[in-house]
């Protein structure tokens, strides 16, 4: 999009106003933020005058190249955009303090400490705090202690701690009520809450019909309906729920009888509110009243830490940027008519403290906000799109203007209807959402020419599956691998109609990584590179967690889990059997390492005693090393000795991903060559419960798809976009045992606060309903969660399916069989596959001309050739010795298959001790030297041309005649036609693995052709004889067997062409049964030389 719309160019011109732009998305946001910027140096603004916001550091960052290239290409001084304020509300605060240090009351040479760091001082302090309470007998923890563990504890001081102060409240403030205040305070609220229950129950009983139904069920109704209609009372609510009864009635009485199952579920989803125990509350308020206190020690104690360090975190630099802006006027008032203009980009996304602030440095009359409430998905960083409400409301009010961007300029017209068609109902779902701005075409030459499309496919979950959780997991597991081999099969199209690249990326989006490997494990099996771009997973790929599980076991031998990881893993490779066994009888409070360091070795068969012995050993060495090597150096030492990288690099298909995430697992650790292995094991911990901030080893190229979060996935754009694993299986809200949410805390009705400070549950009877556990706090918040959750998977959905710029491709597992109980009461779900089958199913006019398959049919999935035939290049030449035994035969090139059937006891004197076969395979020829031409001739073929490779200086007058003569010989033959009509492929590696062994070799040329595919085997030093041909047999036949299972169904012949001879094999009886035979001797051999050993 070049050109500005007449609605950009307004907001371009636009001067001496405050502007609110709500974008849509794809609408050219950042495009007009630029051109408003370039506009306003072009005006003569200084660079240095201009405050812009964004959300992250690289979108500041792109902001600041972008302006500085169109600075460029207009002559602007663009050697002041570095002078700009532009950046993040953390570094704009940053910068503020350190051009104000001693008024803020900071060193000049304060540090910042980064968020992962703090977040561990923080637990350290916690930690402390306790220790310190318990050593000096404090009641008040004492009574904490009794409802929650101490790791509960700790865990929930961090989040609520991490919520106060992204609202900008001190937990000081959480003290300044008494246990009966809040008491009195949460009974109020509750009651406020049960007269609207009670409004709706009566909504319901006026309903009723009063047609004739049986005497017994007349008496019923008549009781509720009389209920009803009397004066809200705590009483009257409780005893309609108990009056109803829907045992009687009979058909007549089905209308009727379907309204009163209506006030029963209601009343029943209420019920937390309608039945409270004061006691309980009382015993709640005063366990909230304990950790208020508890809360305010923590936060003064990590804050004199800190002090101590000369450090401040990233929430202290906006409290404390805001806190000197609010403290000292003149200097806001300084910032106020120093910036000439203010812009913010995502302002849905802020806070009330960045809010704040942006008030006290942007003054009036300069202020610019864009934003998107429908793009708003950042809850869990307590990002209040309110806010960016109350600007539209306040500038609708005549504090400034509001402009709309709703021209999309990123999606075909198809995705463009399908997203307005699927998205209004959606949002009109919830009676408090604002209404839904409908995405306007952007009707642009290069949109038109897009070949729009919107797929929607049901990956049904089977039927049978009965209520237990194995059964329903299992269940769910098959859905989600049907919808993951559908995609698989959809790319493979894609890509086959047109390869991804710049101009043709692909993504697959997914709400969480929770399933991820369901859907790599596709991939693979289709053969499509991909990358993983979200955070988190990179430390949840396997190689990585085996290395982190070992390192953790190896810091701290008492945790069981972790050892037992590392055993099972290519770490150690201990059988089940084995870890059975080990621990068959052991005491609970026992530590696994105990056992390990008494086991008796006639316990285990003698493989996995042999594996165990050596673990051990490694792992001693190694524990023994901690606190004298840097983590790096332990780390190093840890996948050399166990051999972990050479295991890593067995896996053939996955070897160069698993070998560059190992690489990079040492670079990280290179970083924390200065701190403990406990630092780094707990480091790298925290990265993973964030899913933040560490890619995977990024080994594609623009030929790959991009997998990723729907939140990764904010601010992308691709050409193809596949959103899958919609259907939430369980959408129950996970919450923590003690919640801090601010709208308890500032009454919403009175607006006066505190409120309630805290929400809690308990666990200490773990075997009590959850009704007895909770609060009338904690329920409450629970429910004002959950609609905030909800309201936001909607707009997660926006998010997801506003990324695709041509086709779009929705997939989700579903329940057939439950069609017909679909209402729209599913639409009050956190489950986006649930409205996606509602929508097809019951309103199919909202689908939009989008295609739906109602059942997905379970396919196998197959790569294609091109990915089978041309693998990445791998070398192995240079890897660590193997893992096993040498006694173990586990790799059988396809040549040696020969000898093997034919006389596996030469085969074992060749194998173990040294005799080569290539004396046997290659004839003595003094004067040639066969292995050099044979090497000459591959090459030449595989180049197409004898003119494109020279020949060595070190070639003898023969090897010349005698090269010539095959290559002569080769160009008369029906090889090169063969190859100029058909797809053929030169020099392929084949793999595969069967039962432990891995069978490989070089085919020389793969030809496709009509009728199927054809092996040749080029051979230059023999010649066409029964014996030879007998011999060849068994590698064609290991070459086509493999190729076999890498294209089933497919038809395969076998030939060998002499190229001294100038004669081709007719084709070769190819021996199906090769890789079990083969596989039958080396299992044999395998057990004699073990036994030896």
């Amino acid at each position: 999009m070049a050109e500005l719309t007449k609605k950009q160019k307004e907001i371009v011109a636009l001067r001496g106003e405050n502007i609110s732009i709500n974008a849509n998305a794809g609408a050219g946001k950042t495009f007009t933020l630029i051109e408003r910027i370039t506009a306003l140096l072009a005006a003569g603004t200084p660079a240095g005058k201009i405050l812009a916001v964004t959300f992250t550091d690289k979108a500041a960052q792109e902001l600041k190249t972008k302006l500085t290239a169109q600075a460029r290409e207009k002559d602007l001084p663009y050697w002041e955009i570095e002078s700009a304020y532009i950046g993040t509300f953390h570094s704009l605060c940053g910068r503020i303090l350190r051009e104000n240090c001693f008024q803020a009351g900071l060193p000049p040479n304060f540090e910042t400490l980064p968020e992962i760091p703090a977040e561990l001082l923080l637990e350290e302090t916690i930690e402390n705090c306790l220790e310190e309470k318990l050593a000096s007998g404090s009641t008040a923890l004492d009574k904490l202690l009794e409802a929650y563990s101490r790791q509960d504890l700790a865990e929930c001081c961090v989040k609520i701690l991490a919520a106060l102060r992204a609202y900008g409240l001190p937990a000081e403030k959480l003290r300044a009520k008494s246990a009966a205040q809040i008491q009195a305070k949460i009974l109020e609220i509750n009651d406020r809450y049960l007269q609207q229950i009670y409004a709706k129950i009566q909504e319901l009983c006026r309903a009723l019909s009063g047609r004739p139904v049986s005497e017994k069920f007349a008496e019923m109704r008549a009781a509720v309906s009389k209920l009803g209609a009397k004066k809200y009372s705590l009483e009257n609510l409780r005893a309609i729920g108990e009056n109803i009864d829907l045992r009687s009635g009979g058909k007549d009485a089905a209308d009727d009888k379907a309204k009163l199952k209506a006030i029963k579920q209601f009343y029943a989803n209420n019920s937390d509110f309608i039945y409270f125990d004061e006691a309980k509350e009382a015993y709640f308020a005063e366990l909230t009243v304990c950790l208020s206190e508890l809360l305010a020690e923590i936060q003064a104690a990590y804050k004199r830490r800190k002090i101590r360090k000369n450090q401040l975190d990233f929430d202290d630099l906006q409290e404390r940027a805001l806190q000197l802006l609010e403290s000292h006027a003149e200097l806001a008032k300084h910032y106020q008519d120093f910036f000439a203009a203010a812009l913010v980009d995502e302002f849905q996304d802020t806070n009330e403290v960045q809010d704040k602030l942006l008030a006290l440095l942007a003054g009036t009359r300069k202020l610019c906000v864009v934003g998107d409430w429908k793009q708003s998905i950042y809850l869990f960083r307590y990002a209040d799109l309110r806010l960016f409400q109350k600007y539209r409301e306040r500038y609708a009010k005549g504090g400034g203007y509001n402009m709309d961007l709703q021209e999309n300029f990123r999606s075909a017209k198809e995705i463009v209807d399908f997203a307005n068609a699927f998205c209004a109902p959606l949002f009109a779902a919830d009676p408090d959402t604002p209404d839904y701005e409908p995405l306007i075409f952007g009707n642009t030459e290069e949109l038109r020419k897009l070949q729009g499309r919107v797929d929607i496919a049901f990956a049904p979950v089977p039927e049978k599956a009965d209520s237990s959780t194995v059964d329903e997991y299992s269940a769910a597991e098959k859905a989600r691998q049907i919808e993951a081999a559908y995609i698989a099969r959809q790319i493979q199209e894609l890509q086959k109609a047109r390869p991804f690249s710049d101009q043709n990326k692909c993504a697959l989006l997914l709400p969480y990584f929770s399933h991820i490997n369901i859907f790599t494990e596709a991939l693979d099996a289709a053969g499509l590179k991909y990358v993983l771009e979200s955070g988190g997973n990179y430390y949840s790929q396997g190689e990585v967690v085996d290395t982190l599980n070992f390192l953790s076991a190896l810091n701290n031998p008492a945790d069981d889990f972790r050892l037992a990881a590392a055993l099972r893993s290519e770490m150690a490779n201990l059988s089940d059997q084995a870890l059975f066994l080990l621990t068959r009888g052991k005491n609970k409070k026992q530590p696994l390492y105990d056992l390990l360091n008494h086991f008796d070795p006639k316990t285990l068969a003698g493989a996995d005693a042999e594996k165990l012995k050596k673990f051990l050993a490694v792992y001693r060495e190694l524990r023994g090393l901690i606190g004298k090597l840097p983590v790096s150096k332990i780390l190093q030492l840890t996948l050399e000795k166990t051999f972990f990288i050479n295991n890593a690099l067995s896996h053939r298909e996955n070897a160069e991903r698993k070998l560059a995430n190992l690489n990079k697992l040492l670079d990280i650790s290179k970083g924390f060559d200065d701190r403990s292995l406990q630092y780094f094991i707990s480091y790298i911990q925290k990265l993973q419960e964030k899913e933040s901030r560490e890619e995977e080893a990024d080994l594609s190229d623009n030929s790959s798809v991009r997998i990723m979060t729907i939140h990764k996935a904010k601010g992308l754009e691709f050409e193809n976009v596949f959103v899958a694993d919609l259907y939430r299986h369980r959408t129950a809200l996970r919450l923590a045992k003690i919640i801090f949410h601010k709208d308890l805390y500032k009454d919403s009705q009175t607006q006066t606060e505190p409120g309630i400070p805290l929400a809690l549950s308990s666990a200490a009877d773990r075997d009590a309903p959850e009704a007895d556990n909770i609060s009338l706090a904690y329920a409450h918040a629970k429910r004002k969660q959950e609609q905030l959750e909800l309201e936001e998977s909607r707009r997660l959905f926006y998010v997801a399916i506003t990324r695709a710029k041509e086709k779009l491709f929705l997939t989700s597992a579903c329940r057939p069989e439950k069609d017909a109980e679909l209402t729209e009461e599913c639409l009050q779900t956190r489950n986006i596959g649930l409205w996606l089958r509602y929508f097809c199913v019951k309103q199919p006019q909202i689908r939009h001309g989008a295609a739906v398959i109602e059942s997905i049919e379970a396919q196998p999935l197959h790569k294609s050739a091109q990915t089978i035939l041309k693998p990445p290049a791998l070398d192995f030449t240079e890897s660590a010795p193997a893992a096993e035994p040498h006694y173990k035969l586990n790799v059988l090139p396809a040549t040696l298959a020969a000898y093997l059937l034919a006389d596996s006891r030469k085969f074992i004197l060749d194998y173990f001790h040294g005799f080569t076969m290539d004396e046997h395979l290659t004839p003595k020829n003094n004067s040639l030297d066969m292995q050099k031409i044979g090497t000459a001739v591959h090459r030449i073929i595989a180049a197409g041309s004898s003119a494109q490779l020279e020949l060595p200086d070190n070639f003898t007058a023969a090897e010349k005649d005698y090269l010539q003569q095959c290559l002569a010989n080769y160009a008369k033959s029906a090889l090169p036609d063969l190859l100029q009509k058909n797809e053929h492929f030169h020099e392929v590696s084949l793999d595969y693995l069967l039962d432990g062994v891995r069978f490989n070799g070089v085919a020389d040329l793969i030809v496709k052709t009509t009728d199927g595919w054809e092996i040749y085997d080029f051979k230059t030093s023999r010649t066409p004889t029964p014996e030879n041909a007998a011999q060849y047999k068994n590698q064609l036949s290991i070459y086509a067997a493999i190729l076999r299972q890498l294209l089933p169904g497919q038809k395969i012949k076998g030939f060998v062409f002499y190229l001294h001879a100038g004669q081709t094999s007719t084709p070769v009886e190819l021996n199906e049964n090769v890789l079990t035979g083969c596989l039958r001797e080396i299992q044999k051999i395998n057990a004699v030389e073990r036994d030896k050993v």
